[in-house]
């Protein structure tokens, strides 16, 4: 239990300086389009991070994302309107796909491998056709939602380095 605990900490230790990491280089770069690369860098590096580690468990699950769907769902409905700021909504967000987890988890908990795989195919589907075709007046359907920006808009083009 001693190592588990150990492995956590340095875990969560370079979680932390990643996050530190990100924070400068937004923080010091001012070029939005980098940052925003950055960005789906790191988004889609935890989208595989959480693939792998089910691969590594010996589980199959193809309602990834349905979570991660729901998370960018929430905040961006949060941020535009509820009015919440959008770090607040980005932190709200992931605890919003959490639940729904949870829900989702609740119902799979005895399932193993390909079973697993095609309830959580299934659960995909159906919140595919919930946040497409019934909830696509708030969501706007395939075409999804514009997203506020957390910078300033970009810089103008005079102001761009040669």
């Amino acid at each position: 239990m001693a190592g588990a605990l150990t492995g956590m900490k340095k875990y969560f230790i370079r979680a932390l300086l990643m996050a530190v990491a990100f924070g400068a280089f937004a923080a010091l770069v001012k070029q939005p389009f980098l940052i925003e690369v950055v960005t789906f860098v790191f988004i889609f590096s935890i989208y595989s991070l959480s693939w792998s580690l089910m691969a590594n468990s010996g589980q199959i699950s193809l309602g990834h994302a349905v979570f991660f769907g729901s998370g960018a769902y929430a905040s961006t409905l949060m941020a535009r309107n509820l009015g919440l700021p959008p770090p607040v909504a980005i932190l709200v967000g992931p605890l919003v796909a959490a639940l729904i987890g949870l829900g989702i988890g609740r119902l799979c908990i005895g399932l193993r491998e390909w079973f697993l795989g095609m309830v959580t195919f299934g659960f995909s589907i159906i919140a595919q056709l919930i946040v497409v075709e019934h909830l696509g007046w708030l969501t706007k359907g395939w075409d999804g939602i514009p997203v506020p920006r957390l910078l300033p808009e970009e810089i103008p083009l005079e102001a761009a380095p040669t």
